[in-house]
């Protein structure tokens, strides 16, 4: 194949399929269509950030229970002569902690979830929905 067609047909498919504009790296983006989110699933989200909230919190909640664990170790040997029951309670919360966290932060995530896609159907055709690029 002569140059001259292998130089046309490699233009030809960048400007098919590539932004003729270079980056700041010289290189090239894809192009990608743009479409626009006209309504989103409400229970769909709120699924997902309630997932996504009660990983975070149980994360958060192990935090919290390892050092809540650090604290009840070292005070529960003078707790436990005035309140004999104070290491039991503690070491209970040491466990319940983390799943308190989890089932709140699953509950709230839901609940904002559910919100946030009730107020973005009612919104969006008022003001515009979120323009998103895809492949």
């Amino acid at each position: 194949m002569p140059f001259r067609v292998f130089r046309f047909a490699a233009v030809n498919y960048a400007v098919e399929n590539f932004i003729n504009i270079p980056n700041q790296n010289g290189l090239r983006c894809i192009v990608m269509e743009e479409k626009t989110v006209k309504s989103i699933a409400p229970v769909s989200l709120a699924l997902m950030m309630g997932i996504i909230s009660a990983i975070l919190a149980l994360i958060i909640g192990l935090i919290y229970a390892g050092i809540f664990s650090v604290v009840i170790s070292s005070i529960s040997h003078q707790i436990s002569t005035v309140f004999p029951m104070s290491t039991m309670f503690g070491g209970a919360l040491v466990v319940l902690i983390p799943i308190f966290a989890a089932v709140g932060g699953f509950i709230g995530g839901f609940l904002q979830g559910l919100i946030m896609a009730v107020l973005y159907n009612f919104l969006a055709p008022r003001i515009g929905g979120v323009k998103v690029r895809v492949e």
